[in-house]
């Protein structure tokens, strides 16, 4: 039966109503059928409004403020809790140093101090509830709720590096609250995201309580400084514990995990890039001796997919990954036997070479090369943006794998990405090896003629 026009207009909530209505009339004789009738047609309208409706739901920002935590309170008790799959828990610190005055919700036409006045109490009242503990306990009451959730994030809402080192240490306390919360209500999404740049995860500090949930995640996401960095370290100033005290952090979550089947690590592209890829690829008791804290020793078993760098381009521009191409060889070598997916986002690079005048030394065909002989079976590949750094920055060069007119063609239109799908993805990496351009940085190519200047 199709629904009459004037049902269309109707409100959902009315059309609830009018179904909830004709349920006890619907059973009195067979007088009724075109109440029957009625009521079928608001239900079958309602589910289609409804459905459709909670597409918007599948992904929701929450803010460590009481008010924030009330609605992810409210949305899990809700019929709207089945759609919420991904849950970010945005990194906003309120300050009156740092935060513009139209951010946090006052228009420009109230005076100085009234907007001053008025932020202050924003500031107080997040600084409270954070000491009282209540955002764990609604955090905790939204988890226990939300059976479908399956992405946990931390994160960052904009770029730009944290201001200092009380930022610093406000995401590590909403780390911290997370897994409190997650532990809390006895829930484990299957993905944990922490997205947090120009920031050590020495920050990080965790304990061995959410040990249980760290062990379950399946996939971790790690956008922060390595442990060895040295952003962030002043977030532990004042914070200083004996030498005999472990110290946690997520790169050793890396090590806990069992179950981890998918890691994404993806750190700022840096003349100073930390081993963080040597740590990671390095046998478990070496890991102990470097990690700040040991892990428990667990081998990545189950790990089927490898990301390294911000793949998505998601950043707004190309921001590779620092690795070291025996360092990242490494890496998958030692989890041959289970890797099958393999996305790069990186810049291969080597300082200690001398300053090259006239050519630039090609790093990715051998990387490829290499790869290749590396006994394994990968079934997906995708490289995004591949790049080389030479003797720090002074040789930046890009990398086209293909022929050079379907390379030019492809940045002309906003990116340079090459991927293939299959069993025979070992032999179209050797053919990228084969067929592999380095351009150094200034002699690409001019986007008027949409040809390359020199090779």
């Amino acid at each position: 039966m199709q629904p009459s026009p004037m049902l269309l207009a109707l409100p959902n909530e009315l059309l609830v109503a009018i179904y909830d209505f004709c349920i006890p009339v619907d059973r009195c004789d067979e007088m009724h059928r075109e109440i029957h009738a009625l009521r079928l047609t608001c239900k079958t309208l309602e589910r289609a409004v409804f459905q459709e409706f909670g597409r918007f739901f599948i992904h929701k920002v929450f803010m460590l403020t009481e008010h924030s935590l009330d609605v992810s309170v409210n949305i899990s008790k809700s019929r709207f809790a089945q759609f919420l799959s991904h849950a970010s828990i945005a990194i906003s610190h309120f300050t009156q140093k740092a935060q513009p005055l139209e951010d946090v919700g006052f228009s420009k036409d109230f005076d100085f101090h009234t907007r001053r006045s008025r932020r202050q109490k924003v500031c107080d009242a997040q600084a409270e509830l954070l000491e009282s503990g209540l955002d764990v306990v609604l955090l905790a009451k939204a988890f226990a709720n939300l059976g479908y959730l399956k992405v946990m994030q931390i994160r960052r809402e904009e770029w730009v590096p944290l201001a200092d080192n009380k930022d610093s240490k406000f995401a590590a306390c909403c780390f911290t609250k997370v897994l409190a919360a997650l532990k809390l209500a006895e829930a484990c999404p299957k993905t944990l995201e922490l997205q947090v740049r120009r920031i050590s995860d020495l920050a990080f500090e965790t304990s061995s309580e959410p040990e249980p949930v760290l062990s379950a995640i399946g996939d971790f996401l790690l956008e922060v400084e390595s442990c060895h960095s040295q952003y962030g370290v002043e977030a532990l100033e004042g914070s200083a514990k004996s030498p005999d005290e472990t110290r946690r952090t997520p790169s050793d979550a890396f090590c806990t995990s069992s179950k981890t089947s998918n890691i994404w690590a993806s750190t700022m592209r840096s003349a100073k890039q930390p081993p963080f890829f040597k740590w990671l690829a390095a046998p478990v008791s070496t890991r102990q001796s470097e990690a700040h804290g040991p892990p428990s020793p667990v081998e990545f078993r189950h790990l089927h997919q490898l990301n390294v760098g911000d793949i998505t381009g998601s950043s707004g521009w190309a921001v590779s990954t620092a690795v070291r191409p025996e360092d990242l060889l490494s890496l998958i070598s030692e989890h041959q036997s289970t890797l099958r997916v393999l996305n790069l986002s990186v810049s291969l690079y080597n300082f200690e070479n001398e300053k090259f005048e006239d050519q630039m030394p090609n790093m990715w065909q051998p990387f490829l090369r290499d790869l290749v002989s590396v006994p394994m079976r990968l079934e997906s590949i995708t490289i995004f943006e591949p790049r080389q750094l030479v003797h720090n920055h002074y040789f930046d060069g890009r990398v086209f794998l293909g022929q050079a007119q379907e390379a030019t063609a492809a940045v002309i239109q906003g990116g340079y990405t090459v991927a293939h799908d299959g069993t025979d993805t070992m032999d179209f990496i050797q053919a990228l090896a084969d067929q592999a351009v380095v351009v150094k940085r200034g002699d690409v190519y001019d986007s008027n003629d949409n040809e390359f200047d020199t090779f």
